[in-house]
């Protein structure tokens, strides 16, 4: 759940980040990461108008590294669609209700979060 719940933070967090941010920084990535990352962004569908400015004022040749780029894109894909249908999981049941309960661990504030079918 804090693992969720840090990525999607850092998401709109960088969603909040200009485009002239985003290309300085995508600027001093290296070729092999710049590239790899433009692919993994264009299996989802999207598009990256920074990344693609920043491969062409560097001159980039991203053809060596599309493979790997793609295969990093279905990886994603399928490792968020598993996300998606546990959380779809989560809110759904045969009864159609669930009780969750929730218990503080020591004095650190960490708490831990139970369902289970009624």
């Amino acid at each position: 759940m804090k693992k969720l719940l840090g990525i999607l933070v850092l998401g709109l967090l960088t969603s909040c980040a200009s485009h002239q941010d985003r290309l300085s920084e995508y600027m001093s990535l290296s070729e092999r990461a710049l590239c790899i990352s433009y692919y993994e962004i264009l299996v989802s569908g999207k598009n990256h108008p920074a990344k693609l400015e920043a491969i062409e004022k560097r001159s980039i040749d991203c053809q060596p590294y599309e493979k790997e780029g793609l295969l990093a894109g279905k990886r994603r894909n399928e490792y968020y669609q598993g996300l998606k249908d546990n959380l779809d999981h989560l809110g759904s049941s045969s009864t159609g209700q669930t009780v969750c309960t929730t218990q503080r661990i020591g004095t650190s504030g960490v708490a831990k979060t139970t369902c289970r079918e009624k």
